[in-house]
């Protein structure tokens, strides 16, 4: 576990500059030719390829955290603070759904200021007054830039992953692992994300079948497809252990008891 967890803001902002990233790793035409092959509705092609962006977000923001030093912040004020992130993004959340039209409306109010901050400022605006991370992506050689931002609903769902990712971790970290190899903590939430979204959008068993250190089930070719886009760096028997944690984790009474 990270030396600290950052405040809400914290996690917020970095998710925000992470997801601009990740939506141009994540190559729409890529993910397109994925869904066909592996049987992603036409009409749910582009969630599914956002909720892939999420799942990159979370695997870059947890990854990053394990790889800071071990600090002395003890285990209870760790899960203490996990929990708080948890409890707020919840509410908040709540508080979202709940929005009135006209509260919407309100809101949308504002991205209307972004755009015409950055219709006047096309070619320099890199932060909006509200704080948004400005971005641009160049699709094709020839092409003008698509400048791009996260809007409301956006956020809105970011605000969902954050609670449901502080309480996955507040649930499932223990303190002090003993002995073996350290579970690489990022790849295994990142497997947990793909495999609620194959279950949801192909709706075939999430299975892990290899030969000779290469995938052959669906998931695992999906899963590993995906990884060489988010994280080269990432070797399959590596992808292979977090899928089969994942899916022990899966069946039931196979999950752990929070404490």
């Amino acid at each position: 576990m990270a030396k600290n967890i950052p405040e809400v803001g914290a996690i917020f902002n970095e998710y925000q500059k992470i997801h601009g990233e990740m939506l141009s790793l994540i190559d729409p035409q890529l993910f397109a030719e994925l869904a066909g092959e592996f049987g992603i509705p036409g009409d749910k092609v582009e969630v599914a390829r956002e909720r892939a962006c999420s799942a990159a977000c979370i695997y870059q923001i947890v990854k990053r955290l394990q790889a800071e030093p071990d600090g002395q912040v003890g285990f209870p004020v760790v899960k203490k603070e996990v929990l708080a992130i948890k409890r707020q993004a919840e509410e908040l959340a709540e508080n979202l759904s709940g929005l009135s039209e006209p509260a919407i409306e309100w809101l949308h109010s504002a991205e209307e200021i972004v755009d015409r901050e950055i219709i006047g400022n096309w070619d320099t605006i890199s932060e909006s007054r509200f704080g948004h991370v400005i971005y641009r992506q160049r699709p094709e050689i020839g092409v003008g830039p698509t400048v791009t931002y996260l809007n409301f609903w956006q956020i809105k769902q970011a605000v969902s992953v954050l609670a449901n990712m502080a309480g996955f971790v507040a649930q499932n970290t223990r303190p002090g692992d003993q002995g073996g190899r350290p579970h690489n903590e990022a790849l295994f939430l990142w497997v947990v994300n793909l495999q609620s979204m194959w279950k949801e959008y192909v709706g075939a068993p999430f299975t892990l079948d290899q030969l000779h250190g290469e995938p052959i089930s669906r998931a695992a070719r999906f899963c590993n497809e995906l990884m060489r886009a988010v994280d080269p760096s990432v070797t399959f028997p590596e992808l292979a252990t977090a899928m089969r944690r994942a899916i022990g984790a899966a069946k039931p009474g196979r999950g752990r008891k929070p404490r």
